[in-house]
């Protein structure tokens, strides 16, 4: 799913959606953005795009999911594991202190 930092309320919606919507919503893109290459070329012949994934789209995906696979493997990632501890209000702090 998408995370933004500071957008809890946006994150929030987009962890209500299921894995496989996402999956869905990719898949149907990815067909329409080769239809749409398709309808903008039409000279353009099914083997020659069979050709431009087989040669360059496949490699380059398969070179970032290794990418980020070691990303991963590294603890790089651009979300926390777990949300940070919210920090405790000076009004709580002073209510603990007496």
């Amino acid at each position: 799913p998408l995370h933004l930092y500071g957008l809890e309320a946006f994150n929030g919606v987009m962890d209500m959606i299921p894995g496989a919507v996402w999956f869905v919503g990719k898949t149907f893109f990815v067909v329409f953005l080769l239809m749409w290459l398709r309808w903008t070329f039409p000279r353009l012949r099914i083997d020659q795009i069979l050709s431009l994934e087989w040669k360059y789209l496949v490699p380059f995906t398969m070179v970032n999911l290794v990418l980020m696979a070691l990303c991963v493997a590294m603890g790089w990632t651009f979300c926390p594991a777990t949300p940070p501890a919210p920090q405790p209000t000076l009004a709580a702090q002073a209510a603990a202190g007496r």
